[in-house]
């Protein structure tokens, strides 16, 4: 059995360099100078965005927000990509003291392009309440009640929608392994309105966001001592967090709005911020506010969907989303790091994926290469083990399985149940440059396998088809994942049988009462698997499932039984006693 360093040695490289919470799908109409009308919807991220038309071309506000222009969007990518570039070097710095606090580590786990922290226990973070002259925080909107939705313990309010508080959140990813105890403090009031800090430079977005950093720490640096939330020793508070009045340009604020971001002050003109008790280099910040629908002028509370996407910036995890601004599919609703931060509004943001809890230590998968009958594969929101297929000629690659149900944090998942399945091609570089699913590439590193075949996203009806089996009005149209199906099992790197193809066959996925059964390379029922959650005692060492009955049972491709000898079979490719041939 493989040990779990083949899962998380390789998922560090992407530390601590800017990264953003992706653009709400929104959709409008704006008007441009002549008076045309032209709908919209919103696209990219913190270093670059516009609103796009059904043709293609790209708008952008003018110095009125009323207001839009065209733009040449291709002349602003390079500029865009330089500081994208820029900030990756914080990265590797953070790499290099992980890689020295790891001396002596087996080999193997540097071997796969990354180092690997377990995030386990009790953590202190800090949450710094920051308003303008011109934006105060909504009435209600105290101290207190940021107190409740961020540190609260089993909190809910129904009225607003919230199903739990930023801590809970954390705790119900790590099913209690690792508890983050925050410390809201302010608010604190800048010196100048909302837009000096929120504007959009001609190369820059958001060019004075620093100085509101530099303000809101120097107004709190003698309520709080920042070596409590400093987690590595390195002098280093690693967990800030900015939460500011008003809008966010994410989610329908204006240009002149702060875009929800986490980057490093090192590449600001400020520089790392040196207090007596700590410094303040890496930080994250999102809004309060949201519109209630798009170009509504009443608001509610952003929910914590940002935070917690932001939040697990500075835990280390990459976007899921098209980094590149384009209709990359990524993760969409089923990621945190994608869409999935919007779920209900922001108010209930969906489950960690099993890529992300493997690479965090709370989970081992449990590997699938010999005939087995998986039986009551729990959800995620039961804290159900992820399952895991290997391309064994190319280890980086590989398929995970999770059992996805309208439940817990995932209950505003838009109607979509059933089982998950995630394809990972881990490519070093596509971490480091946090381009994991960016269009620009020739594929996607870490992306839906899309059960109805489907990679639309226009509504919720498309993504409902992306999980198995895929059913339409009460007939089954996909139920398999095999080399065979559509879509098939492919690769991209060759297996070690010199295809392109899996050669696992997964079949009859059967969804009931909230739990996913479903055959491998045919079944057995002599070795029946569920994926009841263990403690995880070694975080290197992997885990050994049931005794498995030898046998020389014989399988095609596609997962149909052909007897016991495989001498009479003629040339192709097989399933024999859980090992793939070819003849």
């Amino acid at each position: 059995m493989k040990k779990l360093y083949l899962m998380l040695s390789m998922l560090f490289a992407f530390g601590t360099a800017a990264n953003a919470v992706p653009a709400k799908k929104l959709q409008k109409v704006i008007t441009l100078a002549n008076g045309a009308k032209v709908s919209v919807e919103l696209r990219g991220d913190e270093y670059l965005s516009w609103w796009e038309g059904a043709d293609g071309t790209a708008y952008r506000a003018t110095a009125d927000d009323a207001v839009f222009e065209a733009f040449d969007l291709e002349a602003q990518k390079p500029a865009a990509a330089a500081r994208r570039a820029k900030t990756e070097q914080g990265r590797a710095a953070r790499l290099a003291r992980v890689n020295n606090s790891l001396k002596g580590a087996d080999d193997k786990m540097r071997g796969l392009g990354g180092d690997h922290i377990t995030y386990k226990g009790v953590k202190k973070g800090l949450v710094v309440l920051v308003d303008f002259k011109n934006k105060k925080f909504a009435d209600g909107h105290d101290l207190e009640y940021y107190k409740q939705i961020i540190n609260g313990k089993d909190f809910s309010d129904p009225e607003e929608g919230y199903v739990g508080s930023v801590r809970d959140y954390f705790l119900a990813q790590s099913n209690g392994q690792f508890e983050l105890d925050f410390d809201v403090v302010g608010p604190v009031t800048m010196s100048q309105n909302y837009g000096y800090y929120g504007r959009d430079g001609a190369y820059q977005k958001d060019e004075n966001v620093y100085k509101m950093i530099q303000e809101a720490c120097d107004g709190i640096k003698d309520q709080v001592n920042l070596a409590d939330y400093d987690w590595d020793g390195d002098g280093e508070a690693d967990q800030v967090f900015f939460l500011y009045a008003g809008l966010g340009q994410a989610s329908g604020g204006s240009a002149s709005t702060i875009w929800p971001h986490e980057s490093q002050l090192l590449y600001w003109p400020c520089v790392v911020l040196k207090y007596p008790t700590g410094n303040v280099n890496t930080y994250a910040c999102a809004n309060e506010l949201q519109p209630t629908t798009q170009g509504s002028s009443n608001y509610i509370s952003a929910g914590i969907g940002t935070i917690c996407h932001e939040f697990s910036h500075c835990l280390g995890f990459a976007d899921m989303y098209d980094t590149a601004g384009q209709n990359g599919y990524g993760m969409t609703v089923f990621d945190v790091m994608d869409q999935g931060s919007y779920n209900g509004n922001g108010f209930v943001p969906c489950n960690y994926t099993a890529f992300e809890r493997i690479y965090a230590g709370w989970v081992e998968p449990i590997e699938l290469l010999d005939p087995a009958t998986v039986k009551d594969m729990k959800s995620v929101s039961d804290y159900g083990r992820p399952f895991i297929m290997y391309n064994h000629k190319n280890t980086n690659e590989y398929f995970l399985m999770e059992n996805r149900q309208n439940t817990g944090w995932d209950k505003e998942l838009y109607g979509c149940n059933g089982l998950l399945i995630v394809h990972v091609n881990y490519v070093p570089s596509r971490w480091t440059n946090n381009s994991v699913n960016s269009s620009k590439e020739k594929i996607q590193c870490c992306t839906v396998v899309n059960a109805d075949g489907s990679r639309e996203m226009s509504d919720y009806y498309s993504l409902q088809g992306d999980l198995y089996p895929y059913v339409v009005k009460g007939v089954t149209m996909n139920d398999a994942f095999t080399d065979e199906s559509e879509p098939a099992a492919k690769l991209y790197n060759k297996n070690s049988d010199g295809t392109y193809y899996l050669g696992i066959p997964i079949t009859d996925i059967k969804r009931s009462k909230g739990s996913i059964s479903f055959n491998v390379c045919g079944g057995d029922n002599n070795n029946i698997l569920d994926n009841t959650f263990k403690e995880i005692v070694d975080g290197i060492n992997g885990i050994t499932v049931a005794n498995k009955t030898a046998d020389n049972r014989v399988y095609s491709i596609d997962g149909r039984y052909l007897g016991t000898d495989a001498s009479k079979l003629g040339k192709g490719i097989y399933v024999v006693g859980g090992k793939k041939i070819v003849k």
